[in-house]
């Protein structure tokens, strides 16, 4: 299911969410061979600190009105080396429960953690 709670953006937040998407991609695959479960265990985790509700409905320039993955949805998107831990932190309710949705719906509620609170709270603790 598609949906979005709120509109922003523009092809330059399609090229940021590319570039992220890029980054996350080859970080997790430079990490594919760090020991997974064994007595050095490497655990490799994904913290976005304003999650939004998963997907971004673009306001403007090309592709204005299309709804496109978040940054959130990307990272469980990785495959080469999946993040096992991901942390979602998002303050406004309507984005938390529908990022919650779309977690659920994906089946990623054991590797993902959502939190309703504001972000630099939750980052100092």
């Amino acid at each position: 299911m598609v949906r979005d709670d709120g509109t922003y953006g523009s092809g330059a937040t399609i090229e940021k969410l590319d570039a992220m998407q890029r980054y996350a991609d080859a970080y997790t695959t430079a990490l594919r061979d760090a020991p997974k479960r064994s007595v050095d265990k490497f655990s490799l985790h994904y913290v976005d600190a304003f999650a939004g509700s998963g997907n971004v409905r673009l306001s403007a320039g090309v592709g204005a009105g299309d709804i496109v993955p978040g940054s959130a949805m990307r990272a469980l998107d990785v495959t080469d080396r999946p993040f096992d831990k991901l942390l979602f932190i998002e303050m406004a309710e309507s984005n938390y429960h529908a990022l919650r949705q779309l977690v659920s719906e994906r089946g990623e509620t054991a590797r993902v953690t959502i939190q309703q609170r504001d972000a630099n709270d939750a980052l100092s603790e």
